[in-house]
């Protein structure tokens, strides 16, 4: 980017109150408080509605693609999992390794807190009908312990903080 443009300098922008994520830079995009904001979800209606509203346009230019990783403690073996079965894991329909070909043995699930993108962008709509099954935990590095070291195991993240 500099060497197109020699003159343009890139600041990083902490938040001032609560923490860094998809919603905290569009938020303080939105406010004036930020030139562009790099998110992970497509912008929807009502956040254009609000740039409209506040005088100005928004435009989202992909610039990376990224892929959900799947992980299961060592023992779990099953020949696959679609879309569609782990997303019932995390709404609780299948609660079972049995249920997709694997052995009888109940499932945990495990993801980040709500708030984090991977479980809306998994989810959906239906963000809001999460298992009470579901164990959150606080980063990834936790989260693969705890897959690991729990039998029936099985989580989900992003491919850049699950694979480096």
């Amino acid at each position: 980017m500099t060497r197109t443009h020699p003159h343009f300098r890139l600041v990083y922008t902490e938040p001032r109150f609560g923490k860094p994520g998809n919603s905290k830079s569009l938020t303080m995009l939105l406010n004036g408080e930020l030139s562009f904001a790099q998110i992970a979800l497509p912008l929807t209606d009502t956040e254009y509605s609000k740039a409209k509203e506040r005088g100005f346009s928004l435009e989202q230019v992909p610039v990376a693609i990224d892929a959900i990783v799947v992980f299961t403690h060592p023992d779990v073996y099953v020949p696959g999992l679609s879309v569609i079965q782990l997303q019932d894991i995390y709404k609780g329909k299948i609660t079972n390794w049995k249920q997709v070909g694997g052995s009888d043995l109940p499932i945990v699930p495990f993801a980040r807190p709500k708030v984090a993108t991977l479980l809306h962008v998994l989810l959906g709509p239906e963000v809001d009908k999460v298992s009470p099954n579901v164990q959150y935990i606080r980063d990834y590095t936790e989260c693969v312990r705890k897959v690991s070291s729990t039998p029936g195991g099985i989580s989900f993240g992003g491919s850049g903080p699950i694979l480096g």
